[in-house]
């Protein structure tokens, strides 16, 4: 197995585990599915840079303060949802910042009624664990 796919297997794993651990620690549905694409697709090029960082990061939290949005705007159900993940790609296209799976975050951050904590929690939390991770992991296989 050549060094990136061990990464991103290593990612995947250690962030799924990560994520469910504090699922059941805090009691708080983490949004599972964005965070795992993350994991499994962003990582081809495990190289950490801090611009790519930076986006997916940023991708997130557009992401889910649309969901917010859009549920306290009045918002249910899947065309709602839908129109959130269009606004988050219009506006991720527009600041450079795409990140295709952080519209999960959107969609289903809308279909459960997100409230403002969402960004903070599991948006926020779940995304740092991602990245730290990812960054550890880099660190330590050089």
């Amino acid at each position: 197995m050549n060094r990136e796919r061990l990464v991103t297997t290593l990612n995947l794993l250690l962030t799924l585990a990560a994520l469910t651990s504090l699922t059941v620690a805090t009691r708080t549905e983490f949004i599972l599915p964005p965070f795992i694409a993350t994991a499994g697709t962003k990582f081809a090029d495990p190289q950490w840079k801090y611009n790519r960082t930076a986006a997916v990061i940023e991708g997130y939290l557009i992401c889910s303060a649309i969901a917010v949005v859009t549920v306290l705007l009045g918002g249910v159900g899947l065309l709602a949802a839908s129109v959130a993940v269009m606004v988050s790609w219009l506006i991720m296209i527009l600041l450079s910042v795409e990140h295709p799976p952080a519209l999960l975050a959107a969609f289903l951050g809308v279909l459960n009624g997100a409230h403002p904590f969402f960004i903070i929690h599991p948006v926020l939390s779940g995304i740092i664990v991602e990245e730290v991770l990812l960054y550890v992991l880099t660190r330590w296989l050089k």
